[in-house]
Parts: structure tokens; C-alpha cells; sequence
């Protein structure tokens, strides 16, 4: 038992899964200093990394806050949002 418990918390960039802060629609647009809309359509052309939870009507869109983080550290900045030259 205690094996596999090891196996299925694993480990990602040095923290565990658990420890990953997941971002709403609305924390996002708050960190960006942008619209709720506007980081719905970033997340819809790409733009910012996002991932949706549940199905059909009921889906929910989120956010790693690591993968939104490492948008500031140079990786992926091709929206003048994400590279500080204008807010919304």
C-alpha cells in the first residue's frame, strides 16, 4: 500500500501535485490587471495556459498559477498584457 501511495503523489518541479495553486477566471484577471473577459479570451486563442474542470454545460475554466507565473519569467510573452505595456 504505502508503494503506491508513494507512486501516485508525484512530484512536479519540486512540489507535490497537492500543493499546486489553481487560479479562477477572476484571481487571473486580478494578477494581469486585466477584464474576466479578456483572460476568457486569452485562454481560448492560447495565449495563457488553462485547463477546464467538469463537462458539457457545466464546464469550469482554470488556471496553474506556476504555468501564469512562468509567463513573466520570459516564457511565451506575446501579448501586451502579459508583457506589462498596457492593462485593460
Amino acid at each position: 500500500m504505502k508503494k503506491q501511495a508513494k507512486k501516485i503523489q508525484k512530484k512536479k518541479d519540486g512540489l507535490d501535485m497537492a500543493e499546486e495553486k489553481i487560479m479562477t477566471v477572476a484571481e487571473v484577471a486580478s494578477l494581469l490587471r486585466c477584464s474576466k473577459p479578456q483572460v476568457i479570451n486569452l485562454a481560448t486563442q492560447g495565449k495563457i495556459p488553462s485547463f477546464n474542470i467538469g463537462v458539457g454545460g457545466n464546464r469550469i475554466l482554470r488556471f496553474e498559477r506556476s504555468k501564469i507565473e512562468d509567463l513573466f519569467n520570459g516564457e511565451k510573452i506575446d501579448h501586451p498584457i502579459l508583457s506589462g505595456k498596457k492593462t485593460c
